[in-house]
């Protein structure tokens, strides 16, 4: 039951998306990030991506908790509620992804941009001297 209501909480979000478009930066239901905001195009393609996702990843996530009630699997809540999580921070990562990707194809990318994935890839991992080290 919880993939039924998280995936239709997600459904509704993306049908408001299809209905009552963000026209405007300031708006109070629209997809805002730091890609999204660095032009109008940007924007809007952000507000596209988002409205798709969220009526894909919302219709398959209501089926697969269909798909779950109706095998009687609902016992299992700790690990659906878990997931759900996982599956809604997917949307994020997913509308991200084609937005730099966006970006990057119109040479609009900002300079300051920091990629998460890269950061963490070349995270140079240093032995910290400890009080045993200093006092041998």
């Amino acid at each position: 039951m919880v993939f039924i209501y998280v995936g239709a909480i997600i459904l509704v979000i993306g049908l408001k998306y299809l209905v009552w478009p963000a026209k405007r930066t300031d708006a109070m239901v629209a997809y805002k990030s730091y890609l999204a905001s660095t032009n109008a195009a940007a924007y809007a393609y952000a507000q596209q991506q988002a409205r798709n996702a969220h009526l894909a990843i919302g219709g398959g996530t209501v089926l697969l908790g269909i798909f779950i009630h109706w095998l009687h699997w609902d016992n299992f809540f700790i690990i659906w509620l878990f997931l759900s999580v996982l599956i809604t921070v997917s949307i994020f990562a997913y509308v991200e992804t084609k937005l730099k990707k966006f970006l990057i194809k119109r040479h609009e990318l900002p300079r300051d941009y920091v990629d998460p994935d890269e950061n963490l890839a070349y995270r140079q991992h240093h032995q910290v001297k400890g009080l045993r080290d200093r006092l041998k």
